[in-house]
């Protein structure tokens, strides 16, 4: 993947997530924890803004094609991840243990809060180390990429 390609997946994949926040946000009321509903339509409002806004500055990321592939997948990931997690935990009426916040009190199944917390926990890690190689790359050099 060059960096225009890259630039593009960001794009695409930033306003398909910001559909599928909007669209998460006309479900709201459907959802048994609709707290946790508001939570996955932000996620996925923002993580598609930021997927977005990423592509526009991507030019500007001096990273060879194996740190553009894994800062693309580890942001892909984590973004859409934290979209779909908070989203099935609102769907259970589940997640009072990982969010307990918006879980407001609503706990579902111990497998299902396992879960939950697993993937925040992954998806957290994913989109700090996507950012830290976003950064990363914004700071070199353009003749020092990987």
């Amino acid at each position: 993947m060059n960096q225009d390609d890259v630039a593009r997946r960001l794009a695409v994949l930033g306003v398909a997530l910001l559909l599928a926040g909007m669209v998460t946000g006309l479900l709201i009321a459907l959802m048994p924890n609709p707290r946790l509903g508001l939570s996955a339509h932000l996620a996925g409002a923002m993580g598609g803004i930021l997927l977005v806004a990423l592509s526009a500055i991507w030019p500007r990321v001096a990273l060879g094609r194996r740190g553009q592939a894994w800062a693309f997948g580890l942001l892909a990931f984590g973004n859409v991840a934290n979209w779909a997690t908070v989203l099935v935990a609102a769907s259970w009426g589940a997640g009072a243990t990982s969010m307990p916040l918006a879980g407001k009190g609503m706990a579902g199944a111990p497998w299902q809060e396992n879960l939950i917390a697993a993937a925040l926990l992954a998806l957290s890690v994913a989109v700090l180390a996507g950012l830290a190689l976003t950064l990363r790359g914004l700071l070199a050099r353009p003749d020092t990429a990987d």
